[in-house]
């Protein structure tokens, strides 16, 4: 439920995001498939079966009652040498900035300068394949945004799938950074 000082945001797991808005519950990059149920993402540095989590609620609690549904399908930006991905596919509601599947890039810290967000959810966890550099933020870009805003700066996509390497405590290692546990919500 959204409090009176705002959205709520709600950690389902990975990516997977409620957010309780002005416009209503929104439910973002919905991935609700069982632990272990589909294949690792290959020529990565941990060949497990994906996600490598269960769900901390079940599915129908997950999407009951969403009224917006958003998925990340724009080709974001994924490699630091712009070979990688397209334009950056965030959005900004309510004055929570969700980055989506970036790396720190000039575009993203342009749309915290442009929309001035007092949150920053942003795809952390350093995913990345065997050679080549991370495909989304990574602890030195989870820092840097810190730098650049007095936002708070949420950092999501830890631990669920096979391709994200750096766990939740190198993120809750950067100072003013949040790090929602799975089903955890912050006002």
């Amino acid at each position: 439920m959204c409090d009176l000082s705002g959205p709520s945001v709600t950690l389902v797991r990975h990516a997977t995001l409620v957010l309780e808005t002005s416009l209503g519950r929104i439910l973002v990059d919905p991935m609700l498939r069982a632990a272990g149920t589909s294949p690792a993402v290959d020529n990565t540095p941990n060949p497990r079966p994906n996600p490598l989590v269960e769900l901390p609620l079940p599915p129908e609690e997950v999407v009951a009652g969403a009224d917006l549904c958003i998925v990340d399908t724009r080709p974001p930006r994924h490699r630091r040498d712009r070979r990688g991905g397209g334009a950056v596919s965030g959005w900004v509601v309510d004055g929570v900035y969700v980055a989506g599947d970036t790396i720190w890039c000039p575009e993203v810290e342009a749309a915290i300068a442009t929309h001035e967000p007092h949150t920053v959810v942003v795809n952390a966890g350093g995913a990345r394949f065997l050679t080549g550099d991370p495909i989304v933020m990574d602890t030195r870009d989870v820092a840097q945004a810190r730098r650049v805003t007095t936002a708070r700066v949420v950092a999501v996509h830890l631990e669920a799938i096979n391709h994200c390497i750096e766990p939740r405590a190198a993120y809750r290692a950067i100072e003013g950074v949040s790090v929602p546990e799975d089903g955890e919500t912050l006002r």
